[in-house]
């Protein structure tokens, strides 16, 4: 038996009569109360991301996902509080946590934005990216810095989004594909480098900053510029 909404864990103590109402001394068994979670922030966040989760009965936890795969990392603060970051090779999904007396699902989703830039360095800088990962092929990058090229990146995103007034910036050996580009800020190919749209793709640039020097922006196939 375990009451889920009670104040703490029970020990139950199950003894054995017999006809001539002997009793055995008795066994032990601990029945901890299941987990819960009433809430968790941030609602959304990229790889590296730190999520606070508010619950109930958080003791001897075992595991944490978020968005279907378990945390890089988590520090149980409280038996109600959990903090926990965000892996690699997650997805939009569900929070749980997994303690002895059971596994705790959220009610509502964390939304699962991708990869962010962390401070101001070269792409292919794992220290670039918050998580300290450079993103792997497919991945919904974001540009938070001033994010430079400085030579080819092996692994195509499927989208780079630069933020309003950051930057991402080739050098002449750079070398970047992605199947599609929007520009908030600024993008720069004053020094070289190649921009590659993968076919199908499409670079938004809008009102935005466009600097293109001795760069070369392709299209490997059909595309679109806006």
């Amino acid at each position: 038996y375990t009451d889920a909404g009670g104040p703490r864990n029970v020990t139950y103590v199950v003894v054995m009569r017999d006809k001539a109402f002997n009793y055995s001394s008795g066994t032990s068994f601990y029945v901890p109360n299941a987990p819960t979670i009433s809430s968790f922030a941030a609602a959304s966040g990229y790889v590296g991301t730190t999520i606070t989760i508010t619950g109930t009965n958080f003791t001897s936890v075992s595991g944490v996902n978020i968005g279907g795969i378990a945390a890089a990392s988590y520090t149980v603060v409280s038996a109600t509080s959990i903090t926990a970051t965000v892996a690699a090779g997650a997805s939009t999904g569900i929070v749980s946590v997994t303690t002895p007396g059971g596994t705790a699902t959220s009610a509502s989703t964390f939304t699962f934005n991708g990869y962010i830039s962390n401070a101001a360095t070269d792409w292919n800088t794992a220290s670039t990216w918050l998580g300290g990962a450079v993103p792997p092929a497919g991945a919904t990058v974001t540009i938070d810095h001033a994010v430079t090229v400085n030579s080819a990146v092996s692994a195509a995103p499927a989208s780079v989004t630069i933020n309003s007034t950051k930057s991402l910036t080739f050098g002449a050996s750079g070398t970047l594909t992605a199947t599609n580009v929007t520009n908030n800020g600024s993008l720069v190919m004053t020094a070289g480098g190649t921009l590659t749209i993968a076919s199908g793709g499409t670079l938004a640039n809008g009102t935005s900053t466009f600097t293109s020097g001795s760069g070369t922006v392709s299209f490997a196939g059909s595309g679109a510029i806006t």
